[in-house]
């Protein structure tokens, strides 16, 4: 499991790399920044959450929780739409179906629970 030490590393990895000295223009440099403070903010929650002293099994239990609630999404949606005949049409349903079960904050909390068990 990552500590806080090492993410704290990270952040300090990230604004370095964001030295405005790096970048050709202006307009690129913005658009790292940008990126980079999306990452901080990302894990400053990482270490909140440590912060929080959770176990290893803890976190696993969630992992797989959510592991478990994304494939009966996927498996939801495979057997209520799978006889979508045209593929723009499948595309459509599908994004509006995972977007009606929040598949995207589903999404985030896995990645969020393996980047702290460093997998």
């Amino acid at each position: 499991m990552r500590t806080k030490e090492s993410i704290q590393n990270l952040i300090k990895e990230i604004r370095d790399n964001c030295n405005r000295d790096l970048f050709n223009d202006e307009k690129s440099f913005i658009k790292a920044r940008s990126v980079a403070n999306r990452q901080i903010d990302l894990h400053n929650a990482h270490i909140h959450y440590i912060e929080s002293d959770p176990s290893g099994e803890f976190i696993n239990k969630q992992l797989s929780l959510v592991e478990k609630k994304i494939k009966l999404i996927d498996d939801q949606f495979d057997l209520e739409y799978n006889n979508a005949r045209q593929q723009e049409q499948f595309l459509k349903t599908k994004t509006k179906f995972y977007k009606d079960r929040d598949i995207d904050t589903l999404k985030t909390q896995f990645k969020f629970l393996t980047f702290l068990l460093n997998k």
